[in-house]
């Protein structure tokens, strides 16, 4: 069940009551909370209370948005870091009261970062592989 302040930020995101979205909890999370939205076929993820360096993912995920040939994975909308979307992309939006880590990115039903890297480690390249993605 989607706890009732996730579905306050994720209407407050898309400027809809949480009444008037079509949303599903997404299983796998550990440390966040995956909420697809229906509508508009996003994942939102809400952070967790797990600790951990969301100012660090903000930059890798950054990274992976901004190269060229992307890994095959969901493309990320938002990434919020200190009430900024750090992602190199044209949005002037303030995100003030959203928490870092708060993420928007296309639903792509089955591919992962994770999986990708697992397939990698199975063949010995998984280093390898994702220089080779991030180029």
């Amino acid at each position: 069940m989607i706890e009732e302040s996730h579905l306050a930020l994720v209407s407050r995101y898309y400027g809809h009551d949480y009444g008037d979205l079509e949303t599903r909890l997404l299983e796998g999370g550990r440390s966040n909370f995956n909420i697809h939205v229906m509508e508009t076929n996003e994942v939102v993820r809400i952070p967790g209370t797990k600790a951990a360096d969301r100012e660090s993912e903000g930059a890798n995920i950054a990274a992976l948005t901004a190269c060229k040939n992307p890994l095959p994975m969901a493309r990320y909308l938002v990434y919020v870091v200190n009430g900024k979307n750090v992602l190199p992309i044209d949005d002037s939006r303030i995100y003030d009261g959203f928490p870092n880590g708060f993420a928007v990115m296309d639903f792509l039903e089955g591919v992962s970062l994770w999986g990708i890297i697992q397939r990698s480690k199975s063949s010995g390249s998984s280093c390898k592989s994702l220089l080779d993605y991030s180029q």
